[in-house]
């Protein structure tokens, strides 16, 4: 199944084709904080040319959730987490919250279902 990522891209708060890597995503971290008065932490993830199932799953949700836990911003919300999308030479900055939204309505699972297959659960092993 083939993912199209037109709506996700909808969402971005930063959008630049790139001519410099290092310094858009600057300019996009730079905008994140501007825009939420939080500091940002970037996920990057290159888009393959035909996005699927297993693309979303495995290198984006898989990735981005572990990620989000492992630096201790929790799913849902992964405070501070931009998602810089690279599709193509266009550079996208994406809140995680936000991708993990359009990924679990692509997927027809819950962000507590993907939360639950691809997170560290750190929190629940320290309650025990």
């Amino acid at each position: 199944m083939s993912i199209e990522l037109n709506h996700l891209t909808e969402k971005a708060f930063f959008a630049e084709e790139v001519a410099n890597t290092s310094d858009a995503l600057a300019r996009a971290m730079q905008k994140f904080e501007q825009v939420t008065h939080m500091g940002a932490h970037a996920f990057e993830i290159v888009a393959p040319a035909d996005p699927d199932e297993g693309w979303l799953r495995e290198q984006l949700v898989h990735r981005l959730v572990y990620f989000c836990e492992s630096e201790g911003m929790p799913v849902p919300d992964c405070g501070g987490t931009v998602v810089a999308l690279y599709v193509g030479p266009w550079l996208y900055g994406i809140p995680g919250s936000d991708v993990l939204r359009w990924a679990s309505g692509v997927l027809s699972a819950s962000i507590d279902q993907l939360r639950a297959e691809y997170g560290i659960h750190e929190a629940e092993t320290a309650l025990r």
